[in-house]
């Protein structure tokens, strides 16, 4: 039985079924007074990026959505994992999933402890039960649940059975670098339901440059069946500036140290090799045996990085908002529980269309700003070159000897 003020919430976490990053800044106090996210209004960048992958990937089932993140330190990556669980559990019914880490004691003592955080600040979470190993629905626990599950390279059994055919499964390993290739062969022979939305998403400092984690990142076996995002810790607001200064300056900036705690990039020697792996592979690749077409491609990411990020950075901010917006007036302004449900499920899809078209304006104003600019720029540049060319014209006309001056009179 559903109770009158449960209503609305409900409505709003469907509406957000396929959209992680519109139920983050929904689910969450976000700038409100009094709260532990008071002085904070979102998620980062390259977390904003990621929840928008899922929700693209989500827009058709047909494989499963797999996602591989390496990071330096400090970025956010338990608190992402954190979102992803609420998010899959409490938008779709009879979810099914499992997290393990690279220890039991990371699994306790900080990815569970960092759902606890953020389940306690979720709007929803009178709806669920959160246990030492499990979170699951208080409705129907046995079908409708998450496991923390330390991995064991004896018993694999718990990652096995993750089918939950026409429904979602969601699997994360966390600090993934170190989890036995078994674990992964595993759980990758489970995630074959068809008509079920998975999402498998890897997390971790890239501390190894063999192994399958590595093997998630372009140039290496499974690159092509992940999407994968390397996050460089200074680039995030979270963390210490000054401290990262140091280490460059201690370790130097290409070292693998820096590589692996503040670049989120692999180091270049493994544990048992002499020679690193990219000497090897610059021996055998050159520089000037790289296509045309690739230069032309890194020309092309050189040039647009600098305008997608923000760009995809402000629809998600102006959709999200929205929808987060939509849901607290609702609460204070509109009595929807009184309405029939059909129309509140039209006034949901009606909102969400809303917030969709206003993020598509933003977007569109940011690229006619961007395309101004760049039409001024070029306008100068070509003023100076014709500057430039006549007074080089005048110049020659004035300092060159007429035919009387030559060869007199």
């Amino acid at each position: 039985m559903i109770d009158d003020h449960q209503e609305p919430l409900l409505l709003w976490l469907a509406s957000v079924t396929n959209d992680p990053l519109a139920f983050v800044m929904g689910a969450f106090p976000w700038g409100i007074a009094g709260s532990r996210l008071e002085k904070e209004d979102g998620p980062e960048d390259w977390q904003r990026e990621l929840l928008e992958k899922i929700r693209l990937g989500l827009l058709t089932i047909d494989e499963a959505i797999q996602l591989a993140t390496a990071s330096g330190h400090g970025v956010g990556k338990s608190c992402l994992v954190s979102w992803l669980i609420l998010w899959g559990m409490s938008t779709f019914p009879n979810t099914r999933g499992v997290v393990t880490a690279n220890t039991e004691t990371q699994l306790k003592t900080k990815t569970w402890v960092e759902l606890g955080k953020w389940y306690h600040m979720f709007i929803g979470k009178e709806l669920f039960e959160l246990t030492a190993t499990s979170l699951f629905a208080r409705s129907a626990a046995e079908d409708w649940r998450f496991d923390m599950v330390p991995w064991s390279e004896r018993n694999t059994e718990a990652f096995a059975g993750l089918h939950n055919k026409g429904r979602r499964i969601l699997v994360i390993f966390d600090e993934a670098s170190a989890i036995p290739d078994i674990i992964w062969e595993t759980t990758e022979g489970a995630l074959t339901d068809e008509g079920t939305q998975i999402i498998w998403a890897v997390f971790g400092n890239p501390t190894r440059n063999s192994g399958r984690f590595r093997d998630c990142f372009p140039g290496h076996r499974h690159a092509k069946t992940w999407d994968s995002t390397q996050v460089d810790s200074r680039e995030v607001s979270l963390t210490n500036k000054k401290q990262i200064a140091k280490w460059i300056s201690a370790y130097g900036e290409d070292s693998d140290f820096v590589r692996i705690r503040v670049r989120g990039t692999f180091p270049r020697v493994g544990e048992m090799e002499f020679i690193s792996g990219e000497v090897a592979r610059n021996a055998t690749h050159p520089f000037w045996r790289i296509s045309m077409a690739t230069i032309m491609r890194r020309l092309w990411l050189g040039l647009t990085w600098p305008v997608m990020v923000p760009m995809k950075a402000l629809y998600s901010s102006a959709k999200a908002a929205m929808l987060e917006a939509s849901y607290r007036g609702s609460l204070q302004v509109f009595p929807l529980h009184n309405w029939p449900h059909k129309f509140q499920q039209r006034y949901w899809n009606l909102l969400a269309t809303l917030s969709s078209l206003t993020a598509v304006v933003l977007v569109a104003v940011w690229w006619i700003i961007f395309a101004i600019c760049i039409l001024i720029v070029l306008m100068f540049s070509l003023a100076l070159s014709l500057t430039a060319l006549v007074s080089r014209k005048a110049w020659k006309a004035k300092s060159m000897p007429t035919s009387e001056q030559k060869y007199g009179d």
